[in-house]
C-alpha cells in the first residue's frame, strides 16, 4: 500500500478519512471498493478537494469505516466516547461493534441473546456461576 499524504492544511473530514483508512491498512482504491464509493470520492476528501461531499456517497464510506457521517466530519468532538475504557482494544471488539452497527433490531436480539450463551457458557466452564 502506498502511503498516502496528507496537504498540511487537510481538514478534519480527511484526517479522520486518512487516519482510519492506514489504522485498517488500506489503500485508497481499496478503501473506495469496500465502501462502494468511486475511488474519485475518496481521493477528493484525502485531499481536500471536496467541499460539499455527495451525502450518500458520504454515508456509505462512514458506515464502511463504522462511524457515523457526523463522527467522519466532526472527529472527537462532544458526543463521541473518549475515555480508554471505551476505546475499541482488539480486532475482536471492532468485529462486534461492526456488527452492533449494521444489524436490525431482530438481528441486535439475537446478537445479545448469543453474547449472553456465550458468558453464560465460560462462567459455568470457570465454576464461577453454579446457581445459573
Amino acid at each position: 500500500m502506498a502511503t498516502v499524504k496528507l496537504p498540511a492544511d487537510a481538514k478534519p473530514l480527511a484526517r479522520e478519512v486518512h487516519r482510519l483508512m492506514v489504522e485498517r491498512s488500506l489503500s485508497m482504491r481499496a478503501l473506495a471498493a469496500r465502501a462502494g464509493v468511486s475511488y474519485d470520492f475518496v481521493r477528493d476528501i484525502i485531499r481536500g478537494q471536496s467541499k460539499k461531499p455527495n451525502a450518500e456517497s458520504l454515508g456509505k464510506l462512514a458506515a464502511f469505516l463504522d462511524r457515523t457521517t457526523e463522527e467522519l466530519i466532526n472527529p472527537g468532538r462532544p458526543g463521541q466516547f473518549q475515555e480508554d475504557e471505551k476505546t475499541i482494544k482488539t480486532p475482536e471488539e471492532f468485529r462486534w461493534i461492526r456488527l452492533w452497527r449494521r444489524a436490525s433490531d431482530i438481528g441486535r436480539d439475537r446478537l445479545l441473546s448469543a453474547a449472553e450463551n456465550a458468558l453464560i457458557g465460560d462462567l459455568r466452564g470457570s465454576g464461577e456461576a453454579e446457581d445459573i
